[in-house]
């Protein structure tokens, strides 16, 4: 027959002290947690900003044009390994937008886009032989009624 002993600890008070200390802390914080979140699902206004940007973002540019594959004369090349855009300043899209993308052959090609109101765009590179186009940037709309 087996009998295990556990061996009783007796804690410092000062354990105990830091232990009664950090608990309320932490209750507070989760409290303050919970609280923010809380009052921010309510917000119609915070939600629609959040979902309906005012202005095209450049990331959402990045995103998808990053997407795509290098346009060749012979097809679709090498994917794109990532993308910078800058925007112009005509209206709340922002138009014309400049993308330099990179392509995995090495190959940098910036090209100039314009959105249109429905989100679509399309762009070429400055000789106008390598051209792209996409939809879904969203941005720049304004709330009807």
């Amino acid at each position: 027959m087996l009998i295990f002993t556990v061996a009783s600890r007796d804690y410092s008070g000062g354990v105990r002290r830091g232990v009664i200390l950090l608990f309320p802390a932490l209750v507070i914080g989760v409290v303050g947690g919970l609280l923010t979140i809380a009052a921010h699902q309510g917000d119609a206004a915070f939600l629609f900003n959040q979902e309906n940007p005012r202005t095209a973002q450049p990331r959402q540019f990045e995103t998808v044009i990053a997407k795509t594959k290098e346009p060749l004369p012979t097809g679709p090349g090498l994917p794109a390994t990532g993308a910078h855009c800058v925007p112009g300043t005509q209206g709340a899209k922002r138009n014309p937008w400049r993308c330099t993308v990179r392509y995995g052959s090495g190959r940098k090609i910036t090209y100039q886009l314009r959105v249109a109101s429905d989100g679509t765009f399309k762009g070429a590179d400055k000789e106008g032989s390598r051209v792209v186009t996409g939809c879904c940037i969203t941005g720049g709309r304004t709330p009807s009624g």
